[in-house]
């Protein structure tokens, strides 16, 4: 077993330490913050629209990303069409 994880090993007191739970917690809202502020510059810039920068993370009531909801309702709709007409070269 590697050191530090065994059962009294610094990994599971730094685990079990409250302070150190806090500090995790706020880092990774400071990640999300900044990841929204660049995605917002984005934005700004005219470089992708609300909807292509925050549709994909939208949940729907099933409880399933909205982005796999809307492909496959759009695999329903089309079935097994081909882009292309029968005998058309590309």
């Amino acid at each position: 077993m590697a050191m530090g994880y065994g059962p009294g090993g610094a990994r599971r007191r730094f685990e079990q330490n409250l302070e150190n739970f806090g500090q995790a917690r706020r880092i990774a809202w400071r990640f999300i913050k900044d990841w929204v502020a660049a995605q917002m510059a984005l934005i700004e810039a005219q470089q992708a629209t609300l909807a292509q920068v925050f549709l994909p993370y939208a949940v729907v009531a099933g409880g399933g990303a909205m982005v796999q909801t809307m492909y496959d309702r759009f695999l329903d709709q089309v079935g097994s069409q081909k882009a292309l007409p029968e005998g058309t070269e590309e």
